[in-house]
C-alpha cells in the first residue's frame, strides 16, 4: 500500500476516534487533512455529525469546521 494511502487511513481513523471521544480539537485538526477526502464515513459517524448517510469525510470535515 502506498505511503500516503496508509497515512490517508490512519487519519480517517483517528477523525473517527476524535468523533467518539468527542474531541474537537484534535477533530478539527484532522478536518483540515480530510478535507478533499472522497472516502465515505460509518454511518454511524454521518448520524454523530448530522450530516446525510453516505457522505464523504471531506463533507464531515467542512461540517465540523464551519462557523
Amino acid at each position: 500500500m502506498p505511503r500516503s494511502r496508509r497515512r490517508a487511513g490512519d487519519e480517517r481513523r483517528s477523525f473517527l476516534d476524535a468523533l467518539e471521544a468527542n474531541d474537537g480539537s484534535t477533530l478539527r485538526q484532522l478536518a483540515w487533512k480530510l478535507w478533499n477526502c472522497g472516502e465515505t464515513l460509518p454511518t454511524w459517524a454521518c448520524d454523530s455529525l448530522d450530516v446525510p448517510r453516505g457522505s464523504s469525510y471531506a463533507q464531515g470535515a467542512r461540517h465540523v469546521l464551519k462557523p
